[in-house]
């Protein structure tokens, strides 16, 4: 599960609702108790000040008749004021203080500069709050003129009281407005984070249900019960999410396709980005060129192809925006073809290449030339010497009955020869299409084998030669055509005895290997050497390269498609100078 810091949780979205809100809250709530605090001063200040200005008029009225009895005056202020936290004074018009409720007025200096003792000789009022050096605090004074019986003003009543009882009361107010705050605000936060958490909470699904999707776990939806943009929020991602998980479903299967299909090539394909990186390729390109698929993208082409025809291709595709194609012999050794088509992708270019392996293709054609050349020796030699013999004949052997029979013998000869080798050609072809149906039966080698050495034995005899069995006893049997497969084991012996010197030795032998039966002919012959050794069973492919033999070098073609044909293998060893050995495995019948 995701860990979230407390940085993320600020960041979150519930929080960027609630911290504004709180803080918008919380500024409102204090100014508004400020607001209050500061009212409720005010307000308390005033009614002190009513109070003390109706003292101070009381006093005046009493004090009035006495202004002349300067102790008397006194007295009666400091009377008045016994019992109380009042301070009263009486100031002449002068600014001298005539009687103080605490001080001794003789000691107190002259107030005609008191801001409340001004007013009030001018306008009968005078009220400040100021610091008293005398009682060394915060005081209210209010100040009013006292006046005579003819309406001048003949002195000030001055009442005046510490504002500790303000202060005190102020203070008492602050706190309950505080408290009331403070509880308003927390209950608004509180609200806030509700309220947050309600709106918030649907958005906090639809993100984890985005993660989940993001972490591959497409299609899945969250229910919506809310309305209004929420709401709306959610049933679009919903349908987003399954259209997401179609799109990506039907995705997977196009890109399973085509990397089924582009497994099942067996032409290479590479795709190239602009920059001749490769972006996709199979493991047909991968074979042709030995590299690893899984390793590949991402890589420059001319990295993992490094070949000169298809860099040169690839760059020209590329610069011209052409297809382009070229052939070439590859460094493993096999003759390709590369074609490069530009390709366009959103807004990206590139080019795709195609490798086709022609290596097959030219060896047909090699083939193919091959052939044709043989076929015209094989014919052009016989051809020839009838030709000859003919002319010979037309030039007057005619009237020599002994030489024209001779002629016409060696004619025969060199027509058989002719029909034999277009026999030998069409079964061949016959095989190799396979065309030819095989008439399979149960078939024990030993005795088939022994057929076959009877019937060359007398060949073998004129030669000196010594034919030698190997049979392994209990021979399992092969299903195979009795008498294709003789024909095979009458080539390989009649190869055996042309190319063993007089007195040599040919062995035949049979073996089971991995449930093959295997026949193997050897014999003491000149060998054949081992550049010349694959070639062996190629049609018209004679080791003896004078061709002065009288084969036509169709036999070991034919064996070797007879053999193929029965689902078995054939195969040469020789070492020159001291024989051959030809082998072929057929699949023995399990009991």
């Amino acid at each position: 599960m995701r860990s979230t810091s407390w940085k993320d949780s600020v960041r979150s979205l519930q929080w960027r609702l609630i911290i504004p809100l709180a803080l918008l809250v919380t500024v409102c709530l204090g100014t508004l108790g400020t607001y209050l605090a500061y009212s409720s001063r005010n307000d308390e200040v005033q009614n002190l000040e009513q109070r003390l200005a109706q003292e101070a008029r009381l006093v005046s009225h009493s004090v009035a008749p006495l202004l002349w009895d300067r102790t008397g005056v006194d007295s009666l202020v400091k009377s008045l004021g016994r019992g109380t936290d009042i301070r009263l004074t009486v100031i002449a018009p002068d600014g001298a203080v005539l009687g103080d409720s605490i001080e001794d007025p003789d000691t107190l200096e002259n107030h005609l500069d008191r801001p409340e003792v001004r007013a009030a000789l001018s306008t009968g009022y005078g009220q400040s709050i100021r610091f008293s050096s005398t009682r060394h605090q915060d005081m209210l004074y209010v100040a009013v003129a006292i006046t005579g019986d003819g309406g001048q003003t003949t002195g000030v009543s001055r009442v005046a009281l510490p504002l500790t009882t303000v202060q005190k009361i102020t203070a008492r107010l602050a706190g309950i407005i505080a408290f009331a705050v403070g509880v308003a605000i927390v209950v608004a936060v509180a609200g806030i984070w509700v309220v947050g958490r309600l709106v918030t909470h649907p958005v906090i699904q639809l993100t984890r249900e985005v993660r989940r999707v993001s972490a591959g776990e497409v299609g899945r939806t969250v229910p919506v019960p809310w309305n209004g943009e929420i709401g709306d929020l959610g049933r679009a991602y919903n349908e987003m999410s399954l259209k997401l998980a179609a799109t990506l479903s039907q995705l997977k299967e196009e890109r399973g396709e085509l990397e089924t299909i582009m497994a099942q090539m067996t032409d290479g394909v590479l795709l190239a980005n602009a920059a001749g990186d490769t972006m996709i390729t199979n493991q047909s390109a991968a074979r042709l060129f030995g590299f690893e698929k899984s390793t590949s993208i991402g890589k420059p082409v001319t990295a993992i192809v490094p070949e000169a025809a298809v860099e040169k291709v690839l760059t020209d595709c590329l610069r011209t925006g052409r297809d382009k194609s070229a052939q070439f012999d590859s460094l493993s050794g096999r003759y390709l073809r590369v074609i490069a088509v530009p390709i366009t992708y959103g807004v990206n270019q590139g080019a795709l290449l195609l490798f086709q392996d022609l290596t097959e293709l030219k060896d047909l054609q090699t083939m193919r030339r091959e052939l044709v050349g043989n076929i015209s020796h094989e014919f052009r030699t016989p051809l020839a010497g009838i030709r000859a013999l003919v002319e010979t004949l037309e030039e007057g052997a005619l009237g020599e009955p002994a030489v024209a029979r001779d002629f016409l013998g060696k004619i025969r000869a060199e027509v058989e020869r002719l029909t034999q080798l277009v026999t030998e050609l069409t079964e061949l072809s016959r095989i190799e299409s396979g065309r030819t149906t095989l008439e399979r039966a149960p078939l024990q080698l030993n005795g088939l084998i022994t057929e076959a050495i009877e019937q060359l034995a007398p060949l073998a005899t004129r030669q000196s030669l010594t034919i030698v069995k190997r049979f392994m006893p209990d021979l399992p049997e092969v299903s195979a055509d009795r008498e294709r497969l003789s024909q095979v084991l009458v080539n390989l012996l009649h190869n055996a005895i042309k190319f063993t010197p007089h007195g040599g030795q040919i062995t035949v032998s049979t073996r089971t290997e991995a449930a093959q039966v295997v026949v193997s002919v050897t014999d003491t012959g000149v060998g054949i050497e081992p550049a010349v050794l694959p070639r062996v069973f190629e049609r018209f492919y004679k080791a003896d390269r004078s061709r002065t033999g009288t084969g036509t070098g169709m036999g070991l073609a034919i064996a070797k498609h007879t053999v193929q044909a029965h689902g078995g293998r054939i195969w040469a060893e020789s070492e020159p100078g001291k024989g051959s050995t030809f082998s072929f495995s057929l699949p023995a019948i399990q009991i």
